[in-house]
């Protein structure tokens, strides 16, 4: 059951349950109408009722916990999702990304098309139709709009359309949300608000966010008031007169990346005064902190607030703040307070005097290192008070570390009621400086928590400090260090030495990954052990989300069709889909443990303990919404899981499954059990069409146990079956001479319908020989319907062997490893494909091939010609006639020139389509012959029409890859054999040699991916020879600048240039930049600019946003998966200075995959 589908399991439950229903409902009418039934009789419908009813509360307890949600968690978590993941997508089609959720079933559809303020979420830059959708469904609920200006091209367009729905329905808005594009006009912000939101009447306006996504703190005179019901402000780098704020129902404040005056930040405190929460990240600008007068600054109260957080500000100005300003009400504060005194440390860190009176007796105090702003900070809590302080300390001119920070600091609170300590700290401390701290304050500490995963080395010198000194930490109880990736061995010895002593409570550990101990051990020395679960499954579960639409490469440069890469990978999808099923019945089961403790709290309940201020109603509602978050993660992965494979056809479907099981000699090795079992486990629909469809069934591997070969049997029915025999096991790699008399006898009682067999043999001195075994064993068993052959040869290191006897007088396809027909007497004359891996052939073994075998269509030799040389006296020995044939696929790899001469000589090939050929030059050879690069005459008609060459390195070879169109597929590969790996001079050498040896001016696209060429010359001949109708160009190089240089000497190069990718280029800026501008000035704007990430552009410092703008109609920056600071330091070496080696063509390839 736990791989079968959540939807198909429900609907089978349903359908259960109905029947047990109807069986109740039955009994009860037999028992109602039973005066005249015999009491035995009634007896034993009351035993069946009782029997079917404990049915029924079985079912239902096996019945998904989605089902049985209430509505109001239901609405929660839609809710959740829509300020989760934000209400507007970034997609080109934009749709509320909640919807999704609506789609699960019938009951949540009903449930979120009814619920009228979840469409009130709106982003103006939708369609008409989306948001006239929405507008109709939210009803009469206020409205929530988010006016995102795109950029500053479609300003204009933006605020017609964002002024004309803010003037309709402006009685509405509750929520308005303002992005200002990053390159806009300073006071375009300012000017929009006064003009399409100041005029309006904004009755139920009650939160408001202004965003300017700039470099710098925009001046802008905004108007202080737009409603007088406004609840909440956010700025983000906007500057207007704050201190002037005139909203007297204002609750909370938030301003971020704006540095204020201290006296701005008193009038908003006076001008407020029903401010509740208020946060300010920059409180004083630092060119101002001179010239303060603090006498003017007024003395008063603030009764409301409750919260406030203030960054980067002094500590004689937190003093000031504390000492003139009364904050009754506040409850939790957060500072970051500013040390400036450059190289010089002083003797103590003094916190603010008002902070002694804000937190009395402390209960938790945590040690923690912010990584995003770099500052070290002390969070103080107090259970008795409910207040929290966080005390961050930030150098100006120097360095705090925590040795300084530990031994500097002179804590002001009395600590005696101090029960848990939190360590998270990101630099080591030494032994001196904890043992200060700890003596000092954590003498009544219970609780320790260390989440510095990183710095194994601190919490080893910890716990043998703590084991050295009896008066450190003497009332501990409870020891969590789940954030670590193993157990020290100090901790042990530490454990051990305080077991003889008083042992702890709890102690909570990683999971067993790392473990270096037995977990009896611990029982030992602990009284209670607790294992956290695997921290990996959060992400192993987002790895399994997969797309089908995703960009797979295929390896055959033929196979082009995108159907075709979807049944590629179709197993990769199904075994994801198959682990998906695996793993969300038991994440539900979970879920539904979990909430049973909610259901036992209502809504009021919770409303009513949170008024009163309860800690542990508070810490149960938290809870709840993290129980809410992972419902909704799950119910998202198992409709990512669900959704794509409901939308295939069935005949999609089938090829998936078809393709999945795989090619038999790859994917068979080590395979127990077949992925067939596993399609159609995964739901009711794929069960009915695998079980209907008997090709899914006619691979057999006789590995398989005997069950599993009977059920294939019986499953394919009369479908020809595809065979795979192998003498040897995947793991002991041998197996007896019996169990290949088994194999025989399989494949003799169903000699009739064996279409293919795939052989895997290994030779040893138990077993027989192949050839023997063909003969012996297989020729006898008259297969007259085996059309495909497949022997593969594991023993690579001994010599080749030729089959010498008739398999299957219909046999139309062989492919061979290590094995090979004979080509002086033909095997079958029916034969019309043949694939010859692992060997290579000489000419006249080629020609004798195509001579025995006149019924050939294609022929595969991959490992090419052997001796260059052999072609003199075969030609009048062996090859001596001239013979036709209709030959359509031609594939040799390794072929010197003068073979393909002579092959095509003797050889007149009538229908060749498709031609793949790899000549080989030797760079010894280089320079004694002129003619030595030249077209072969019989291939001058195949590459006449090319439309595409590449030109690139492969480890020691130079490749020069021609690809024709249709009708003929011509792929011509000439390869240079150099004698070193090095980066030679070899391109200056060859290219001008097969420039003008191989004259192409049909080619359309170019595509060069070599390290270095460093003459311009160079480069200029080959674009004036190939470059003359080319539209797209790919450059992937590290010789940009010499390219440059030929295009800007000679401005006729590339006339008709459309498209250039140079994604993995380095980029010679000022070049490129006046190249570019030069071809748009000229009428020879370029379509399309792929360039590498901006990371190269910034370091060069050339190009800018608005002139990289101007280079073509659409550039493309090509995103790196690495950080910009790895990047930067890979293709600088750390020095700043570009590498000019290979290791530039193998970066750029790796930040563009």
């Amino acid at each position: 059951m736990a791989r079968r589908s959540i939807l198909a399991t429900a609907k089978e439950l349903e359908r259960q349950f109905e029947e047990y229903s109807r069986d109740v409902r039955g009994a009860d009418g037999h028992l109602v109408n039973a005066s005249d039934v015999d009491p035995s009789a009634l007896i034993t419908l009351e035993e069946r009722l009782r029997h079917i009813q404990a049915l029924i509360e079985q079912e239902k307890k096996a019945n998904p916990v989605i089902r049985r949600l209430p509505d109001e968690l239901v609405i929660e978590i839609m809710l959740y999702c829509i300020q989760e993941t934000g209400y507007y997508p970034w997609i080109s089609r934009p749709v509320s990304p909640w919807t999704t959720l609506i789609q699960t079933c019938s009951r949540w559809r009903s449930l979120g098309l009814r619920t009228t303020f979840l469409w009130s979420y709106i982003d103006l830059r939708w369609r008409a139709r989306t948001i006239d959708h929405f507008l109709l469904r939210s009803g009469n609920s206020p409205l929530r709009f988010l006016l995102n200006f795109r950029d500053r091209e479609t300003i204009e367009e933006d605020t017609g359309k964002f002024s004309s729905y803010l003037s309709q329905y402006s009685l509405k808005i509750s929520d308005l949300d303002i992005v200002w594009p990053i390159e806009s006009a300073t006071d375009g912000l300012a000017q929009f608000v006064a003009d399409h939101v100041d005029p309006l009447d904004l009755p139920v306006l009650q939160n408001c966010a202004l965003q300017h996504f700039s470099w710098h703190p925009m001046e802008s005179n905004i108007p202080n008031k737009m409603g007088t019901t406004l609840k909440t402000l956010k700025v983000f780098r906007v500057r207007h007169p704050i201190s002037e704020l005139m909203y007297e129902s204002l609750n909370e404040l938030h301003i971020d990346e704006v540095a204020l005056e201290l006296s701005e930040f008193f009038n908003i405190l006076r001008h407020t005064p029903s401010l509740r929460i208020l946060e300010l990240r920059r409180v004083l600008q630092a060119e101002t902190r001179a010239n303060q007068d603090l006498e003017s600054l007024p003395d008063f109260t603030h009764p409301h607030l409750q919260s406030l957080v203030l960054g980067e500000i002094p500590k004689n100005d937190a003093d000031v703040v504390f000492g003139k300003i009364q904050f009754p009400s506040l409850r939790n504060i957060c500072l970051t307070l500013e040390y400036d005194f450059g190289q010089d440390v002083p003797s103590s860190l003094e916190l603010p005097n008002a902070l002694s009176s804000f937190i009395r007796d402390p209960t938790s105090l945590k040690l923690q290192y912010h990584r995003s702003s770099g500052a070290s900070s002390f969070i103080i809590s107090s259970r008795l008070s409910r207040r929290t302080a966080a005390i961050c300390f930030s150098a100006i001119g120097g360095h705090l570390w925590w040795n300084s920070i530990l031994s500097l600091v002179e804590m002001q609170w009395q600590t005696s009621d101090l029960t848990t300590l939190h360590v998270d700290t990101a630099s080591l401390c030494t032994a001196r400086a904890w043992s200060t701290f700890l003596r000092r304050h954590c003498s009544s500490v219970t609780r320790l928590i260390w989440t510095q995963w990183r710095e194994m080395r601190n919490l080893r010198e910890f716990f043998a400090l703590i084991r050295s000194d009896d008066t450190l930490l003497p009332q501990l109880e409870s020891l969590d260090i789940c954030a670590i990736s193993g157990v020290p061995r100090e901790m042990m010895d530490w454990l051990r030495w305080r077991a003889e002593r008083r042992k702890l409570r709890v102690v909570m550990l990683p999971n067993r990954f790392g473990w270096r101990v037995r977990r009896s051990e611990l029982e030992a020395l602990v009284d209670k052990v607790v294992i956290e679960e695997d921290p990996s499954f959060s992400k192993r579960a987002e790895e399994l989300r997969f797309e089908i639409s995703s960009p797979w490469n295929t390896p055959n440069s033929f196979s082009r069709d995108p159907h075709s890469r979807i049944i590629r990978y179709g197993g990769v999808l199904m075994g994801q889909l198959e682990a998906m099923a695996r793993e969300i019945l038991p994440q539900l089961e979970e879920i539904e443990r979990q909430l049973l403790r909610y259901h036992q709290f209502s809504r009021n309940e919770f409303t009513e303990g949170l008024t009163a201020g309860d800690a542990e109603d508070s810490s149960l509602l938290e809870e709840m919404h993290v129980r809410a978050t992972r419902l909704q993660t799950i119910l998202r992965r198992e409709k990512n899981a669900r959704l794509p494979i409901e939308k295939l056809p069935d005949d999609l479907l089938l090829d998936i499954m078809m393709r999945s099981v795989g090619d038999m000699r790859y994917e068979w090795d080590g395979v127990k059990k077949p992925k067939c079992f596993g399609f159609i486990e995964t739901c009711s629909r794929w069960r009915t069409l695998g079980l209907q469809h008997a090709t899914l069934w006619s691979r057999i591997s006789l590995v398989w146990p005997t069950s599993v070969i009977k059920k294939f049997l019986h499953r394919s029915r009369e479908h020809p079956l595809s065979v795979l025999v192998k003498n040897f096991d995947f793991k002991s790699r041998a197996l007896l001479p019996k169990y290949v008399d088994a194999q025989v006898l399989f494949l003799s009682e169903h000699s009739q319908r064996i279409s293919e067999l795939s052989i895997s043999w290994r030779e040893n001195s138990r077993l027989p020989k192949i050839d023997p075994f063909l003969v012996e064993c297989i020729s006898p068993l008259n297969l007259f319907s085996l059309k495909t052959l497949r022997i593969d040869s594991k023993m690579s290191s001994s010599p080749a062997v030729c089959i010498s006897s008739v398999i299957s007088p219909a046999l139309e396809t062989l492919i061979c490893y290590h094995v090979f027909p004979p080509y002086n007497h033909p095997l079958c004359s029916s034969l019309t494909a043949l694939h010859i891996h692992e060997m290579v052939f000489l000419i006249e073994e080629i020609w004798g091939f195509l001579k025995t075998y006149p019924c050939l269509r294609v022929l595969e030799i991959p490992s090419g010609i052997e001796d260059p040389d052999i072609f003199g006296p075969t030609e009048t020995t062996i090859v001596s006639s001239h013979i036709k044939h209709a030959l359509q696929t031609l594939i040799i790899g390794g072929i010197p020139k003068d073979d393909v001469d002579f092959l095509f000589r003797k050889i007149e090939f009538t229908d060749l389509r498709v031609i793949r050929l790899k000549l080989v030059v030797a760079e010894e050879r280089i320079g004694e012959d002129s003619t030595l690069f030249g077209i072969p005459k019989a291939l001058k008609s195949f590459v006449r029409g090319s439309t595409l060459l590449r030109v690139k390195e492969e480890g020691v070879f130079s490749c020069f890859i021609f690809d024709a169109c249709a009708p003929r597929a011509c792929e011509i590969t000439l390869n240079i054999d150099r004698n070193d790996r090095a980066f030679s001079r070899i391109w200056d050498r060859i290219l001008p040699q097969v420039v003008v040896l191989w004259p192409i001016a049909t080619l359309a696209r170019l595509d060069i991916r070599i390290p270095l060429l460093q003459r311009s010359d160079v480069w200029s001949l080959m674009l004036s020879r190939y470059c003359t109708n080319v539209v797209q160009l790919g450059l992937h190089t590290g010789s940009v600048g010499h390219f440059l240089d030929a295009v800007c000497d000679n401005v006729g190069l590339l006339p008709r240039l459309q498209e250039l990718d140079m994604s993995n280029s380095w980029i010679m800026g000022p070049k490129l930049v006046d190249w570019l501008e030069f071809r748009a000035a000229s009428d020879s704007k370029l379509r399309k600019v792929r360039l590498p990430d901006r990371f190269a552009w910034k370091l060069l410092g050339v190009v800018e946003g608005p002139r990289q703008v101007g280079l073509g109609a659409g550039v493309v920056t090509a995103k790196s998966p690495h950080s910009r600071q790895k990047a930067r330091r890979r293709l600088t070496g750390g020095s700043g200075t570009p590498l000019a080696s290979s290791y530039l063509s193998t970066t750029a390839k790796q930040l563009d995959s």
